[in-house]
């Protein structure tokens, strides 16, 4: 009785260590597993995470790049402000200028107006000299000259006629104090290389100035367009 008990208790104790080996193997196995499964996972995030790095460095490499392209935009900007200041400062000068000009232009039309009647009566005063009305006409004998030329301040061109005033015997040029031409100069008039005849200045502004014709056959000659010579 006491053997019996002894083998079942060794039978026991040997099934009890069999299941305890078998659950071990399989507790191995399965962390064998584990591990596999862990170390597959592990090498998939490290493949994961040199590709987040390498996107990483191409985006840092091309916000750089970025960075570079907005700096050379703003430089580029600023620059076309400070030139669009210059221009905005130059056309405003020239439209200053422009606007004294136009001024100086009506103010020498106003001159022209209020100085009709004197010259009226320069006329009458130089007939008497010059035979300017009913005595014999003094011509000119034709010369060839060429055209007038000034250079002053940087300024320089071709001086012609602008505007004949036949009823009062004057002319207006396009060239003033600008060209060095002053007051009782004495101008001649031509065209196609032949004088017509002479002028006197009688009003200089800065672009344009007023010329007493000398003799009556020139009122009816001069016409706009025609050089003016010294």
């Amino acid at each position: 009785m006491k053997f019996n008990i002894w083998r079942i208790g060794s039978i026991a104790l040997l099934v009890l260590l069999l299941m305890t080996i078998w659950y071990l193997s399989q507790m191995a196995e399965s962390a064998r597993h584990n591990v596999a499964l862990l170390t597959q996972e592990k090498t998939v995030m490290e493949k994961r995470l040199s590709e987040i790095a390498m996107e990483k460095k191409k985006a840092e490499s091309e916000i750089s790049r970025m960075k570079d392209q907005v700096g050379d935009i703003e430089a580029k900007v600023t620059d076309y402000e400070n030139k669009l200041q210059t221009m905005t400062a130059e056309m405003t000068a020239k439209d200053s200028e422009v606007a004294r000009k136009n001024q100086e232009i009506e103010s020498l039309k106003r001159d022209i107006e209020s100085y009709t009647f004197r010259i009226e009566e320069l006329d009458k005063k130089l007939s008497k000299k010059t035979g300017w009305l009913g005595g014999a006409e003094k011509k000119e004998e034709p010369v060839t000259l060429k055209p007038l030329v000034i250079t002053a301040t940087g300024k320089k061109g071709t001086v012609k006629v602008l505007e004949v005033n036949k009823n009062y015997g004057f002319i207006v040029i396009n060239a003033g104090s600008e060209y060095g031409i002053k007051k009782d100069d004495v101008l001649f008039v031509f065209r196609n290389k032949s004088m017509l005849g002479r002028v006197v200045v009688e009003k200089v502004g800065e672009g344009v100035s007023i010329a007493k014709i000398l003799y009556k056959e020139l009122a009816h000659t001069v016409r706009k367009g025609d050089l003016i010579s010294y």
